[in-house]
């Protein structure tokens, strides 16, 4: 009986002290995330609804949204009919993702080197 009451003494001194760090400071934490590789970009054929803010506007029927989901460029939006937005507008934007050639961007007055645009069927700006 006597051999378990020094047993048990001695695993509770182990368990009370197991815990303190005798004075040391604990080390700072230290992150290992990475940053990820990933760059968000929508699919050609695609259909969407897209609420971002413009980032820039190219004129009545083109203009650049911007969204963590997006990429960080940007994402065109064109329309065939005329748009009035203005940088920093919350828009919702529905539409079809197209790969534009050089001739299209050129009809709606944009510039984007990739040509992936968001035609839209409907731009609501939520700012007015």
């Amino acid at each position: 009986m006597r051999a378990v009451n020094v047993l048990v003494a001695a695993l509770v001194a182990v368990l009370l002290t197991g815990g303190c760090s005798r004075g040391r400071a604990d080390p700072a934490p230290t992150s290992t995330a990475a940053p990820s590789k990933f760059v968000p970009r929508l699919r050609a054929g695609t259909q969407v609804e897209l609420t971002a803010a413009v980032s820039q506007v190219f004129g009545a029927h083109a203009f650049l949204i911007a969204d963590v989901d997006l990429p960080p460029s940007g994402q065109l939006v064109v329309s065939d009919a005329a748009v009035t937005v203005a940088v920093d507008d919350l828009v919702t934007v529905s539409g079809l993702v197209r790969q534009l050639d050089r001739a299209a961007l050129a009809r709606y007055g944009a510039d984007d080197p990739t040509g992936l645009a968001v035609v839209a069927a409907s731009v609501r700006n939520l700012a007015s």
